[in-house]
C-alpha cells in the first residue's frame, strides 16, 4: 500500500468491518496541504462511508444487514449521511451490481470517497 497515495494523488485507506463500524488499519497519504483526518484505529459508521458500504455489500446478505441495523432510522455524522435502512439496502444492491461505492460528504464534510473490493 505504501506509495499508493503518491501514485493516485489521494489518501488511500485500508479498513476492516466490525458489525456496523469500520476500523482503519492502514493508510497512505500524498504530500498535500489538505488531508482527511485519518489515523490508525479510527472508527466510522459503515453506512456513512464508501468503504463500509462495500464491506457490508460483499460480506453480508440483505437479511444480515437488517439484523445489523434493526431499526429503520440510522444515525448520522453529517447532514448528508444516509439515514434510512431501506435506502441503505437499495444502495447495497447497487454496490453489488457495480462493484464499487461512492460517497460525498457523508461521514465528513468536504470529503468524498470511492471504494472497491
Amino acid at each position: 500500500m505504501k506509495g499508493d497515495g503518491y501514485i493516485t494523488g489521494e489518501t488511500v485507506q485500508l479498513a476492516v468491518l466490525g458489525n456496523t463500524q469500520i476500523v482503519f488499519v492502514a493508510f497512505d497519504e500524498p504530500e498535500r496541504p489538505v488531508k482527511p483526518n485519518v489515523f490508525l484505529g479510527k472508527t466510522a459508521r459503515a453506512h456513512a462511508t464508501a468503504t463500509g458500504k462495500v464491506l457490508l455489500a460483499f460480506n453480508h446478505s440483505e437479511n444480515e444487514i437488517r439484523q445489523l441495523y434493526p431499526t429503520e432510522t440510522l444515525s448520522g455524522s453529517t447532514q448528508n449521511t444516509l439515514r434510512s435502512r431501506e435506502q441503505l439496502i437499495v444502495q447495497i444492491a447497487d454496490i453489488r451490481h457495480n462493484g464499487f461505492a461512492r460517497t460525498r460528504q457523508k461521514s465528513s464534510l468536504g470529503i468524498c470517497c470511492l471504494a472497491a473490493l
